[in-house]
């Protein structure tokens, strides 16, 4: 039994504590769950998931009013919402289209956006971009590529030198959808075809940072949680710039809808209360063979 189906079975019973007959209830009828713990441990180990689930709420508003304290414009506290009310939290187009426009340098642009740019590049390639430099990167969103055996468009694009050296970065974010065969391979191909003597990175931008589908060779895969690692400190060193209203939004829904850990009410989540009662639960199963009367 995975722990999805524990916790499932686990509310079914404590559903069925609440039914004037429970004590005449068919064993038949009873979760799976119950014909491996005796009723007894059921009714303890209901009452301690209740616990639980305080114990994780209560620490979940104490962190969030120690995030409040250190920086009370953190992103990862607030419920302000950019694209959750014009529907589009799932779109992934908006959300490349956004962050493309936030990494932005070049004369036009904000500090907070070209300290951003710095930041991207310095941990995507290890570069100290010097301002010089990096007033001459461009940025780009679903930048065309195109050879004899691929067409497509990456997500993000940046291109531009370092001292003596030329790089170009290409960024396919995924939100909900996979990518195609070896999609990003290809691309890279592509970039180094184009500028065999540039160097040429490819990076893979998921909720969980996983790998490629395809297995896709010296790609640089990162989590939104890492990324959002990387721009938290950007937004608070410019508070008043003309981009921080936006981009403390745009930070706000990532940690809340694109991030792994969910932002910090995640610590009250079901998943961690679950995997907390297959740790009690597994005091109180018989060993593989064994049988208990109920």
């Amino acid at each position: 039994m995975n722990i999805k189906e524990f916790e499932t079975d686990l509310i079914r019973f404590r559903d069925m504590q609440r039914a004037p007959d429970f004590g005449a209830v068919d064993v038949q009828t009873l979760p799976t769950v119950v014909t491996a713990l005796s009723v007894d441990m059921l009714q303890l180990l209901s009452q301690e998931a209740g616990c639980v689930h305080e114990q994780l709420k209560a620490r979940a508003t104490e962190l969030r009013k120690q995030l409040y304290l250190d920086w009370p414009g953190n992103p990862l506290i607030s419920r302000a919402s950019l694209f959750g009310p014009l529907g589009l939290a799932n779109k992934e187009v908006r959300w490349t289209k956004s962050i493309a426009w936030m990494v932005t340098p070049g004369s036009g642009s904000s500090t907070l956006r070209r300290a951003a740019h710095r930041v991207l590049i310095d941990n995507l390639l290890t570069l100290s971009l010097c301002p010089q430099d990096a007033e001459q990167w461009i940025v780009e969103d679903e930048h065309f590529v195109c050879s004899d055996k691929t067409k497509g468009r990456i997500d993000i694009y940046l291109e531009g030198p370092s001292g003596n050296t030329l790089y170009r970065v290409g960024i396919e974010a995924k939100v909900h959808a996979s990518e195609s065969d070896s999609q990003l391979s290809k691309y890279q191909t592509v970039l180094k075809s184009d500028a065999p003597n540039e160097i040429v990175l490819m990076a893979f931008l998921t909720p969980t940072g996983r790998d490629t589908l395809t297995g896709d060779q010296e790609v640089r895969s990162i989590a939104y949680d890492e990324f959002l690692k990387w721009m938290l400190p950007v937004l608070r060193a410019h508070p008043e710039d003309e981009a921080a209203p936006f981009v403390h939004l745009l930070l706000a829904d990532m940690a809340r809808d694109l991030c792994k850990s969910r932002g910090v009410d995640h610590a009250a989540g079901s998943s961690e209360v679950s995997i907390r009662l297959m740790q009690i639960a597994k005091d109180f199963l018989p060993n593989e063979g064994e049988h208990r009367d109920h």
